[in-house]
């Protein structure tokens, strides 16, 4: 084959030289549009994050106001069961303080009863000899045995019943005896004084707290006799050195 008359050398090399001008901007089209594609993929990538992080953020904000939400309920719920705990406190506080009123007057009449029906009567201590096959001591001899101590005292009154109730704490006998009258007990305290210095002696019927605010007297008027002073008992008080002190429930009150 000829070579074509018309084509020099240059008009060649000019026709390669665009064709490889041509080749490259396709490739850098491309790269062009490579890049164009990544940039829009991590603009997308980006967006999606961003949107992603506002709800995340969201939710974390729903979640932070549900969670103050339930505190503040349960700081409500917290509140309300302390004031009905503290209500019940005062009502079973209540409850309990009318209880123990009413005890108390329930305790007071019954002691009042008790008292009552000792009023008239008076205790004998004394060792007494046991006739009876079993060691107890009929109540005929009972009766004289009284009659004979009520002559020896000078206060021969009547009574209506004198009875064995058992033994005291020195192992002496005891006996009851239920007197007609107050006057006639008086009589007989008054005058029981005569039987000192004998194995006898007489004191009023007392009540279980009548006898347990004795006992305080007793005590306290022993350790105030062992510091020297002049002390007197009577019923429910004391007198230490001439001042008497009253004696309520156990608690001495007002001296005179």
């Amino acid at each position: 084959m000829r070579p074509n008359p018309t084509q020099t050398p240059s008009t060649s090399r000019a026709k390669s030289a665009k064709q490889t001008n041509t080749t490259k901007s396709k490739e850098e089209e491309q790269m062009q549009n490579n890049e164009n594609n990544i940039m829009m993929e991590i603009l997308k990538e980006l967006k999606d994050m961003r949107k992603e992080n506002r709800e995340f953020r969201k939710e974390i904000t729903e979640l932070r106001e549900q969670i103050t939400k339930r505190e503040e309920d349960l700081e409500t719920r917290q509140n309300n069961m302390e004031n009905q705990l503290s209500n019940l406190e005062k009502k079973t506080e209540m409850q309990v303080q009318k209880l123990e009123d009413k005890l108390k007057v329930l305790e007071e009449t019954e002691e009042y009863r008790k008292r009552r029906e000792k009023r008239n009567n008076i205790i004998i201590k004394q060792k007494l000899h046991n006739t009876q096959e079993d060691g107890t001591i009929s109540a005929n001899e009972i009766k004289n045995h009284t009659k004979e101590i009520l002559k020896k005292i000078e206060a021969e009154v009547d009574f209506s019943r004198a009875a064995y109730i058992g033994k005291d704490g020195a192992n002496r006998d005891l006996i009851r005896v239920e007197l007609k009258n107050f006057d006639d007990k008086m009589k007989i305290m008054s005058n029981k004084r005569k039987l000192q210095g004998q194995e006898c002696y007489i004191d009023s019927d007392l009540t279980s707290e009548e006898r347990r605010i004795q006992a305080e007297i007793r005590k306290k008027a022993k350790e105030e006799r062992k510091k020297g002073k002049t002390v007197k008992i009577g019923y429910q008080k004391i007198q230490i050195d001439g001042k008497w002190e009253n004696w309520t429930e156990g608690s001495r009150v007002k001296g005179t």
